[in-house]
């Protein structure tokens, strides 16, 4: 045999049990089902707290409008429900395309209410954890839709199934991060796949990971380049200080979107403003964009240095396949075409091509919640394309994959047989 096998993370796992909760004294204990509820009930009124004080503080410094508490109510409500990036339709037009950046404030609330109320319910099995999670989401969504049934008028409003989808990934996706604290093993979720997928999860998702930092560099290095120009925009949407300190606002928290849009110019299919615009590496069709400060940092021309783009997503598939897993290999010595047979085992085969699907997946999502509608028609489709960002980003990993095993396992191969020749 050329190749050994690893011995299998699941028979090397031995069973323990979960961790147990801290006991705060300052925490009462309720049954399961209500401490999820309080838990999901606390996180929704303080964001929706936080969202109402800064509506009521825009319209009072910078609206200058005629408009009655109860509108400005109901706008905190929809407020709230674009800081969980649900879409809403404004005068007619449908804006989907929200700033990530305010997720954070029900991000961190969700996290530490369910911390809460897993204190409060202490749960001492793993059904208990879950059920925890599932109330907690539950319960969650259903204060969603009814922010959604009562912040809607005829001119500004959100659809009920998208903020149910919305508020349940986000509830669920937070609330099931807390309960892999407190599990014995954070593998132990994963561990009911077979060993050659498990073993390509976490080169996937480094991938994914280290391609959306050098996007973000890639966004940061733009916008110090171009800030006169965003300087001269905020400026000419809001000559007074109060209007440009909220636009700018604004615009930070459109960041992490804009660093989805560089991920995926670093990746090749680059980005939409329209139907009429596309920008990417290979070109920048900019046409009309809209009045918005964080846009003047698009790039209207195509870089010279575009081969050397190319460069960053492949430095990042070496950097993930230097953690994946690979199996003991000794060389057969029998010329290119054997060597070329034995270069990579169907375990890390099928490895590799999970550490792919999962970094084209995350990118894939990723991007999938960087683009929507921008209001008029001109802007229905803003962002990246989704599948052609997960499909090059998984392509990356995989090629680049299959290169790094095979080219050097070839080149030993063939030299040992080489050598051998030579001795006979």
């Amino acid at each position: 045999m050329s190749r050994t096998p690893r011995p299998s993370r699941q028979a090397a796992t031995p069973a323990r049990q979960w961790r147990r909760p801290e006991v705060d004294p300052g925490i009462k204990h309720y049954p399961l089902p209500v401490a999820a509820f309080l838990g999901a009930v606390s996180a929704a009124f303080i964001s929706l707290i936080i969202c109402f004080a800064t509506v009521f503080v825009v319209w009072v410094l910078a609206a200058h409008g005629d408009e009655s508490l109860p509108q400005v109510l109901r706008a905190s409500g929809a407020a709230w429900l674009g800081a969980h990036l649900v879409p809403l339709t404004i005068g007619g037009n449908i804006f989907g395309l929200l700033p990530w950046g305010f997720l954070a404030v029900p991000g961190i609330l969700c996290w530490k209410s369910m911390h809460w109320s897993l204190k409060s319910a202490q749960p001492s099995s793993a059904r208990g954890f879950w059920l925890t999670s599932f109330y907690f989401t539950i319960s969650y969504v259903l204060i969603a839709s009814l922010v959604c049934l009562l912040s809607s008028t005829r001119d500004l409003f959100a659809a009920q199934l998208s903020t149910a989808l919305h508020s349940f990934t986000i509830a669920a996706l937070l609330s099931i991060a807390v309960v892999i604290v407190y599990a014995p093993n954070r593998q132990d979720i994963l561990l009911s796949l077979p060993e050659p997928i498990l073993r390509g999860v976490r080169p996937g998702l480094l991938f994914a990971m280290s391609v959306y930092t050098c996007g973000a560099l890639t966004m940061t290095v733009m916008l110090i380049i171009r800030l006169r120009e965003v300087k001269s925009v905020t400026w000419l949407m809001a000559p007074h200080i109060v209007d440009a300190f909220f636009l700018t606002v604004l615009g930070i928290g459109y960041l992490p979107t804009l660093a989805a849009w560089a991920t995926s110019y670093v990746l090749g299919p680059g980005f939409a403003l329209g139907a009429a615009s596309q920008i990417s590496i290979h070109q920048a069709n900019v046409g009309r964009l809209p009045a918005f400060p964080a846009l003047a940092i698009v790039p209207n021309q195509v870089p010279r240095f575009a081969f050397i783009v190319i460069l960053v997503p492949i430095a990042c598939a070496v950097l993930a396949f230097m953690i994946l897993d690979r199996d003991e290999w000794t060389p057969r010595r029998q010329g290119f075409v054997p060597a070329l047979a034995n270069a990579m085992g169907m375990a890390e085969f099928v490895s590799l091509i999970s550490a792919g699907v999962v970094g084209g997946v995350a990118m894939g999502l990723v991007m999938a919640a960087a683009q929507g509608p921008l209001g008029s028609e001109e802007l229905k489709h803003v962002g990246p394309s989704p599948v052609m960002t997960g499909l090059s980003a998984g392509g990356f990993m995989m090629i680049t994959g299959v290169l790094l095993f095979v080219l050097p396992r070839v080149f030993l191969d063939v030299r040992a047989s080489q050598r051998r020749t030579d001795l006979n």
